[in-house]
């Protein structure tokens, strides 16, 4: 999978049509990396349904992608592949995440106390 590829699936998700009558959560069942049949489930049904679609998708190298109503109810987009991590409000329209996983390695302890040691300077002469 590729970067553009990511990029074409997070499209097409995002510019779904999702019924108006339904209130339940959504599931797209990635059949390859850019086809995929699209589950309707009950929040009661979330933790099986999702669990093993991670589980599926990933040993696959298949991209995983649902959509859940928050607290305030509003339809969130999740998508994630093995290069793209996507958060996107279909309510609101706005990006919640947008992460390019390769290349990344988390910070060493090293690093991280460099940073909150030039953060801290700042405070200091604010």
């Amino acid at each position: 999978m590729t970067y553009a590829q990511s990029l074409q699936n997070i499209a097409k998700l995002t510019n779904l049509v999702v019924p108006i009558d339904i209130s339940a959560n959504i599931v797209f069942n990635f059949i390859n990396i850019s086809e995929f049949k699209i589950i309707f489930y009950d929040n009661s049904e979330f933790r099986n349904i999702i669990t093993n679609l991670i589980q599926t998708s990933y040993r696959s190298g298949l991209p995983v992608a649902n959509v859940v109503h928050d607290e305030t109810e509003q339809e969130i987009l999740y998508y994630e592949d093995n290069i793209v991590r996507y958060s996107f409000n279909l309510t609101s329209e706005e990006i919640l995440i947008h992460d390019h996983k390769i290349g990344l390695r988390p910070p060493s302890s090293a690093e991280l106390a460099l940073e909150m040691n030039k953060l801290l300077f700042k405070l200091k002469n604010m």
